[in-house]
């Protein structure tokens, strides 16, 4: 009886003593409680009831509702310690990591400073038999203050049997344990375990574990925020230990991972939101001392359901910035010795049958531009089949299958070995819409894609002996690209380019054999503000900022020159050969809404082809293609180039046959001032490019330009472009320009649009300063006047007081009847001059011989000449000198004659004579008419016609008759 009622209180106060005295310590006093003790002396048993231990009365750490234990009779006649039960009801535990990262008991943790005793290697222990062993309706609290975020969870019920357990012998005892949390997380065991050795095999299962809950834990290490996440293990295991170590093994295991989304930190909106990632088939081997690799083996990773939202803005990619490690406050010391280099641990096997991914859409968003692009790709399967780190030489097995912005689809598949990188890819993209580049196109152009759709197929070698080699071809279909202004800027039906190949060995080549354009058309326009759309694709972009100059600093002269690396070898030139270039149907249409009315023109039916391009020197690619300027009038280029070459070698003849003229009358009247009345347009380039050098012959034909009626635009302009029209136009009604251009194309200031523009505006320009010479130059009728000089048509010189056309004037007006019969439009307007000095000195000179003749024939004929008699007369000098005498007496007033102290000279009265004479305006104005006519008259006689040439009223400077073309 004692041991019924006697025993249990006095083990109660024993117990409640010793525990208190035992898990009590200088800095924390712990208090044991006991409700009961039971003891049974005759079943061997006992029980401790209502067990609470706490710390300074703080709430319980340690509590049970009932330990039972119970004694096997066999125990007294063994050599074991044999135990029918024990069995755990209601614990409960409080587990507290603190801010300084111990545990709440850790004040009952021995000092690791303190040695223990020798341990007696003869001192055996006794083996312990528990033939049933169980918990039930456990509880733990955990709690860690010493992370960076608080954590707590409660872990229960928890219950856990085992059978049979013993130590001492390598028996498993089987069991099972079942745990749930707060949250509905669930941990069970199914299996055995063994102590001597230490041994287990079972099946580990965990579900429902949240892995947003455990963030204090991981989330100071990452970037993002995991808003949702169940992960789910079943785990087939067995441990194993021996003298060596600690053997490991997994084999038909799977892992899953639930409804995950991730997200930027402090943003709900997830990132990523993944319905399944599963491992499944998971096998694994490791062993902690033997020297093979570790084994794991994975018969398949899936991605299911999967979304992301790929974003690129100022900062980045947005994924690139979420899965990069986040910075740590605790740095390695840089004052810290270096770690022993441990051996080169065998690298791991890993093998996986499978990655498959599957309904995984991406969103993406490029939020760098001006017009932020919006789109996604879902990727319907994708796989990579037979990884083996170990054998990195072996082909994966690839294969995809995605959709583009709802309409692309791409297909790929194939094999790829890794290391060394070997294998062959094919793919196929078709029906990708271009409009997906519309928003990067515009950040550089003033256009937009309205539509179009690209498609792509290639085949790829890699090979590390002959490197990568690539076959395909690549078609863009139904293109329209608008200017900004929302008009039509290029479109076509088809852009082809087939069968290119590309090889990187031997040496690099590119070779396409067509390049077709169907059904293009190109559209410019002037806008009614002068705006050429084409001239405004390119958006003008501030240009970077120079970066500021770094300070000087005095670096001490090095004490020998650093040796120059050796020039590295040059790679060949990449090879490029297009077999063809094709044109159909093509159209470029012009639009000028700047002027009134509005010019419109076209070249149609663009068909052609440039055949055998390489970038070989010695290979030259034939041209020929051909147009109709508005559907009429032949255009054609064809020879032989070769731009791909560094040689550049060009053999090209360029020509336009009769191109009306009368669409560019608008142009005409704005800036001649006239329209056009009619004429067609005929041009013949031949261009020539060898060693960089330019040869061109350019052959521009008007025929039968006409000006039409006046218009009085304001914008026309001073030049008499209508002269300059007469000038060129020949009889035949046609005005021929030969502009020849030549110049080195590495001279950079020479552009040869630049020079056929210079040599039209210097023939304008010479038509309006230098007419007569464009006129010699362009008929090649030019002379030269006895001092060398060039002959001037403008002007027929007289000698002074005459009015007939001397030898040299007669000269110059002969090429000029010739050159007028040459250009029928031209007329001709004379002015007659006089030199008031020069003139009037010479008619005085001939009034006076005239004078001195009629008075010798006065004295010889008793006055019976008439005075125009006079002419033919040549008076010897002893004659002539007497009879100045005489008119000297006659002329001069006696008064005058007898102031002379001395007889005048003949000189004398000569001069005196001449100073009598007086010349007025009438008579010069009469020598310049007379002049005038003169010129007329002797270029109606050379076969001008009388209406060509009039008489100007307008008196020209000089002795001499001025010439003007009209």
């Amino acid at each position: 009886m004692a041991g019924f009622f006697v025993a249990p209180p006095i083990a109660k106060n024993i117990l409640e003593e010793q525990l208190t005295k035992h898990l009590s310590t200088p800095r924390v006093t712990r208090v044991a409680q006991i409700e009961r003790v039971r003891i049974n002396p005759l079943a061997l048993s006992c029980s401790v009831e209502g067990l609470s231990i706490t710390a300074s009365g703080r709430d319980p750490l340690v509590s049970w509702d009932s330990l039972q234990a119970s004694l096997d009779l066999r125990t007294l006649i063994s050599r074991e310690w044999r135990l029918r039960k024990i069995a755990l009801d209601g614990f409960a535990g409080r587990v507290a990591i603190l801010p300084d990262g111990k545990p709440n008991f850790a004040d009952l943790i021995p000092d690791e400073k303190t040695e223990p005793g020798a341990p007696d290697e003869n001192k055996k222990t006794a083996i312990l038999h528990i033939n049933e062993l169980s918990i039930t309706n456990a509880r733990i609290d955990y709690s860690d203050a010493s992370l960076p975020q608080p954590f707590s969870t409660q872990l229960g019920p928890v219950n856990f049997t085992a059978r049979d357990f013993q130590t001492g012998r390598p028996d498993r005892a089987p069991g099972e344990f079942s745990a749930t949390t707060e949250s509905g997380e669930t941990l069970s065991w199914r299996g055995s375990l063994a102590i001597a050795p230490v041994s287990s095999r079972g099946e580990i299962r965990v579900g429902n574990l949240d892995i947003k809950k455990y963030a204090p834990f991981y989330g100071h290490l990452v970037r993002f925020d995991v808003t949702d996440g169940k992960l789910d293990i079943n785990l087939r295991y067995e441990v194993a230990t021996d003298a060596d170590g600690v053997a490991i093994r997994t084999a038909q295991s799977d892992i899953a991972l639930r409804d995950l989304q991730i997200s930027e930190r402090g943003n709900p909106v997830p990132a990523v939101g993944i319905g399944t990632i599963s491992l499944s088939e998971i096998t694994a081997e490791i062993h902690t001392a033997r020297p093979a690799a570790p084994v794991l083996r994975i018969g398949r990773i899936a991605f299911d359901n999967g979304a992301v939202a790929l974003r690129h803005d100022a900062r980045g990619i947005n994924l690139a910035e979420l899965f990069s490690p986040a910075a740590t406050d605790s740095p390695a010391s840089a004052t810290s010795a270096p770690a022993p280099a441990a051996a080169p641990a065998p690298a791991p096997d890993i093998t996986v049958g499978e990655v498959a991914v599957r309904d995984f859409t991406i969103n993406i968003e490029d939020a760098t531009l001006d017009a932020p692009l919006l789109t996604k790709a879902v990727i319907d399967t994708m796989s990579a089949k037979n990884f083996s780190l170990a054998k990195l030489d072996s082909p994966l097995a690839l294969e995809l299958a995605m959709r583009i912005a709802g309409e692309g689809e791409l297909r790929a598949g194939g094999e790829l070995a890794l290391s060394p990188m070997r294998g062959k890819i094919s793919a196929e993209l078709g029906n990708l819409p271009l409009t997906l580049a519309d928003a990067h196109l515009g950040q550089f152009l003033n256009a937009r894609i309205e539509k179009g759709r690209l498609a792509v197929k290639a085949d790829a070698t890699i090979d590390p002996e002959n490197g990568l080699a690539v076959a395909g071809s690549t078609s863009v279909t139904d293109l329209a690209v608008k200017d900004a202004s929302g008009g039509p800027l290029q479109s076509w039906k088809t852009l082809a380019v087939r069968e290119i190949s590309y090889a990187e060995k031997p040496a690099a080549k590119i070779a396409i054999t067509e390049i077709a354009l169907d059904g293009s058309s190109t559209q410019i326009n002037i806008s009614p503000d002068g705006l050429l759309n084409i001239a405004a694709l390119a958006k003008q972009n501030e240009p970077p900022q120079p970066a500021p100059a770094p300070a000087e600093k005095q670096t001490p002269a090095p004490a020998s020159a650093p040796a120059k690396p050796a020039p590295a070898a040059s790679e060949p030139p990449l090879l490029i050969t297009i077999g063809k270039v094709t044109l159909n149907e093509g159209r470029v249409a012009f639009s000028d809404q700047s002027i009134a009315p509005a010019v419109k023109m076209s070249l149609d039916e663009i068909n052609g082809a440039v055949s055998g391009l390489s970038s070989e020197n010695l290979a030259h690619a034939d041209v020929d293609v051909r147009a109709k300027i508005n559907g009429a009038a032949p255009v054609s280029l064809t020879g032989r180039v070769n731009p791909l070459s560094n040689d550049v070698y060009t053999d090209l003849r360029f020509a336009i046959d009769r191109a009306a003229l009368a669409p560019l009358s608008p142009y005409a009247g704005k800036y001649a001032g006239r329209t056009l009345a009619g004429g067609t347009l005929n041009i013949d380039v031949s261009t020539k490019v060898s060693k960089r050098f330019l040869d061109s012959a350019n052959v521009i034909t008007l025929d039968q330009f006409e000006f039409g009626e006046h218009t009085g635009s304001p914008d026309a302009t001073s030049l008499p472009v209508g002269l300059a029209v007469s000038l060129l136009r020949d009889r035949n009604g046609k005005i021929i320009l030969d502009v020849p251009i030549k110049g080195s194309l590495d001279d950079p200031e020479f552009k040869y649009g630049r020079a056929v523009r210079h040599a039209l505006a210097n023939i304008i320009m010479k038509a309006a300063t230098a007419p007569f010479s464009l006129l010699t130059s362009v008929l090649g009728i030019g002379g030269k006047s006895d001092g060398g000089a060039e002959l001037d048509l403008s002007r027929a010189e007289f000698h002074a007081g005459a009015n007939t056309l001397n030898e040299a004037s007669q000269k110059k007006l002969t090429l000029l009847a010739k050159a007028l019969g040459e250009r029928p439009a031209l007329h001709l307007a004379i002015s007659g001059g006089f030199d008031a000095d020069t003139d009037s000195a010479a008619l005085r000179s001939i009034r006076f011989s005239a004078d001195l003749k009629q008075e010798y024939l006065n004295e010889n004929s008793g006055g019976q000449v008439s005075a125009g008699s006079t002419d033919a007369l040549q008076l010897a000098p002893a004659i002539e000198a007497r009879l100045v005498e005489i008119l000297y007496r006659k002329k001069i007033p006696a008064a005058e004659q007898a102031r002379a102290e001395t007889p005048p000279t003949p000189e004398a009265m000569r001069a005196q004579l001449l100073e009598t004479i007086r010349i007025d305006d009438d008579q010069l104005s009469q020598l310049a008419a007379a002049r005038a006519e003169s010129v007329r008259s002797f270029l109606i006689g050379k076969g001008v016609a009388e209406s060509r040439v009039t008489l100007s009223g307008k008196p020209a400077t000089g002795a001499l008759a001025s010439l003007e073309l009209r």
